[in-house]
């Protein structure tokens, strides 16, 4: 008579199974949420630029001020408005 070795596979009521010939639910996890704070929608600058924009933004003085000089559809202008709500707020 052969000799067989206790598993922690054994012990879950799987004897002789392994866990890839279990039968599958069917049911998948749904997908993680992707967060979308406003951490995750600010462009990534360097500390130079971030400085630079962030005293630019003081010195135009409102909202609109910014929104018309960082008018384009690149990293900085999207930081730079993005911070200037921060400040601002909506008008």
């Amino acid at each position: 008579m052969k000799e067989e070795s206790k598993t922690a596979a054994d012990d879950s009521g799987t004897e002789g199974k392994n866990k890839a010939d279990a039968p599958k639910s069917g049911k998948k996890k749904p997908a993680a949420k992707k967060k979308t704070g406003a951490k995750s929608r600010i462009p990534k600058l360097s500390e130079v630029q971030q400085t630079f924009v962030e005293e630019k933004i003081k010195a135009l003085g409102s909202l609109s001020a910014v929104e018309n000089f960082y008018a384009l559809d690149d990293k900085v202008s999207k930081y730079a408005r993005l911070r200037a709500l921060a400040l601002f707020g909506k008008s």
